[in-house]
């Protein structure tokens, strides 16, 4: 019996550990935290369902299965649902704005939304959240493992960090998704097997298969619940944004809660068998039991191994998205980390967190108050992140909010009131506060700049012109001008023009007879110019404050000769900034030292003092390198709230 249990626990061991290495291969620091952004096909359903089937879901739910019946199921419904609502209102959105701001954690992601205060308070809770969501993985693994080898409690708990652990720091966030993938065709397997065998030699009374046993008041605890925690969970966002397009991303937010009903049905099998067997035992070890109890030899050692890979099936995922918050807020809040390495980050927290979670696990097993207290923070969150998409919600109003509905969350789990009736009342404290202090004025203006910030360097194209302009794009819309022709001029000699070792108009006037431009060099220009500067009237006006309240304000951007030229005459000289700064007219990019050092040289500030904002990723990390701090531009509202706190 141990032998064939050993055979299976070493099979998934060396599983795991296989794909890990994979994985690994051609490892960077975008494939180790996001998977490159390119996940898709089956991966998706599969890692975005696999999250909601772990093992302290199971044995909350198999819990409640054992002590209401079928009726239990509504917390599954409550989450298919929520995938239905997410995928119809709100994923679309949330996938754009993250592949525009280049953010790698839900925490980061409000962040650049409601500023550094809000952006932190969700990252407290989340982390809360789900350290305790990893230690109830590892309490459900260890006592499973437990009962497989007859090995002490403590040292099973051990074990399922190490086993985490190994894989995980191999290949990050590529690991979590190609271990999703396995872990669910092996609860598929455990599931359809177990069930199959409970339902040919057990009978079970046709009142635990009554739809409404739990009541009304849990009923809608578990829709709530089930619902929102789809919307607001930080893994699941996560997996957006490492989805390869928004086709697929709507793909597998439809085939995932179908995934999840049919496993719920199915697993339903062994809490209602194993009640019929052992009426008398603690409804939190039913899971256990079940599969350790009434499984015959053979099927006990598969079911029992595979139960214990459904228990850690998550703690991958989780112990990532800790500590990969922990990382993204080092960098975004302090200087001294701001160029640190993500993946060494993130593998100290990695390892920082699966340890302590093992010693809180060692200390308290009462999984099902833990569960739901973790069920109730998700409501608390609810309110914010959807008004955030439909509001300008205020940096105060969201803090509030998460502060009163938390103090909520603790009052219920320290008088023993936390059931899934009861959490519903973190819903109205979170959304009644958040409305209130929303209403309530601010003592000062939302736009008052940082202190800090003497200079501030706005980019061009993208945030005071509305959107990124692209010249070749426009031609072939209004002269039906094939982009092909164009491309090899702007990805070989225009190049040059930008830092001012080439003409442009004696470049072009060699190609625009071959693109078929009927017209003039200088005719082709004014065209270019006047399509290519259609300013944000709401940026302008914010820049004028800025300068009324004594912020010198200039711009920076990458231009040839001629269009920054025209910037210049346009905004510069103080008809907008002070100065316009464009690579051709410096010699050379704004991602380089050189340009600063010309532009403080001529300015006379220092880089402290400044602040640069532009809405590409790769420029904000390279400015970042040169003593500035940086903003990645979203919108208008985003970067007022940023700068006021």
């Amino acid at each position: 019996m141990i032998a064939l249990s050993i055979l299976f626990f070493a099979l998934y061991i060396v599983g795991v550990v296989v794909i890990g290495l994979i994985s690994a291969r051609n490892e960077t620091e975008e494939g180790f935290m996001l998977a490159e952004r390119n996940i898709g096909g089956l991966q998706v359903p599969a890692t975005m369902s696999a999250g909601f089937f772990d093992g302290a879901t199971l044995a909350v739910y198999i819990a409640y299965v054992y002590k209401y019946g079928i009726s239990a199921a509504w917390l599954f419904v409550g989450l298919a649902i929520g995938f239905l609502f997410l995928r119809k209102y709100f994923a679309s959105a949330i996938k754009r704005r993250a592949d525009e701001a280049r953010v790698y954690s839900m925490p980061e992601y409000f962040y650049k939304i409601f500023g550094r205060t809000s952006g932190l308070m969700f990252s407290l809770l989340l982390v809360v959240q789900f350290f305790f969501l990893l230690v109830i993985n590892f309490i459900v693994a260890g006592k499973v493992l437990s009962s497989i080898f007859s090995l002490p409690y403590v040292l099973c708990i051990i074990i399922g960090g190490v086993v985490v652990l190994t894989y995980l720091l191999l290949a990050g966030f590529k690991a979590v998704v190609k271990t999703d993938f396995f872990q669910l065709l092996i609860m598929f397997l455990m599931s359809v097997s177990v069930a199959a065998f409970f339902l040919g030699r057990t009978s079970i009374p046709a009142s635990e298969f009554a739809p409404f046993t739990i009541g009304a008041g849990n009923i809608i605890g578990f829709l709530l619940i089930g619902g929102i925690s789809i919307m607001v969970a930080p893994d699941l966002w996560q997996r957006i944004f490492a989805t390869r397009d928004e086709k697929v991303l709507r793909k597998g937010l439809a085939y995932a809660p179908v995934i999840l009903v049919v496993l719920a049905a199915v697993i339903s099998i062994v809490g209602l068998a194993t009640k019929q067997f052992f009426p008398d035992i603690a409804p939190e070890d039913a899971l256990v039991t079940g599969f350790s109890q009434l499984l015959p030899f053979g099927l006990k050692e598969f079911g029992m191994v595979l139960l214990y890979a459904v228990a850690l099936s998550s703690s991958d995922t989780i112990t990532f998205v800790v500590s990969s918050i922990f990382t993204r807020d080092l960098q975004n809040y302090t200087k001294r980390f701001s160029r640190a390495s993500m993946r060494k980050l993130t593998r100290f927290f990695m390892i920082l967190f699966v340890v302590l979670a093992i010693l809180v696990g060692l200390v308290s097993d009462d999984v099902i108050t833990i569960g739901l207290s973790l069920g109730s923070l998700s409501l608390a969150l609810f309110p914010p992140i959807v008004g955030s998409f439909r509001w300008k919600l205020k940096s105060r109003a969201v803090t509030g909010s998460l502060i009163f509905s938390s103090i909520a969350v603790l009052v219920l789990a320290l008088t023993g009131a936390m059931t899934p009736e009861n959490t519903i009342i973190v819903l109205p404290v979170s959304a009644v506060s958040l409305f209130l202090l929303q209403k309530i004025r601010s003592r000062s203006p939302i736009s008052r700049p940082d202190p800090r910030f003497k200079a501030i360097f706005f980019d061009a194209d993208g945030v005071l012109i509305r959107s990124k302009f692209l010249f070749t794009e426009q031609l072939e819309k209004d002269f039906g001008i094939q982009i092909e022709k164009m491309l090899p001029f702007f990805t070989g000699v225009f190049r040059q023009c930008s830092v001012g070792k080439a003409d442009l108009k004696e470049e072009l006037a060699k190609v625009i007879g071959d693109w078929g431009w009927t017209g003039t060099v200088e005719e082709l220009l004014e065209y270019w110019f006047t399509k290519g500067t259609q300013i944000d009237s709401d940026v302008v006006g914010y820049v004028k404050s800025l300068r009324d309240q004594g912020v010198r304000c200039f711009m920076a951007t990458d231009q040839e000769k001629y269009r920054g030229e025209h910037l210049e005459r346009e905004l510069g000289g103080g008809k907008l900034f002070e100065k316009v700064f464009y690579s051709a007219g410096v010699g050379c990019s704004k991602k380089e030292q050189a340009f600063w050092d010309y532009v403080f040289e001529q300015i006379h500030e220092l880089p402290d003092d400044s602040l640069f904002i532009d809405d590409d990723a790769e420029k904000v990390e390279a400015v970042a390198g040169f003593g500035l701090d940086v903003y990645q531009y979203i919108d208008l509202l985003s970067l007022k709230i940023w700068l006021r706190e």
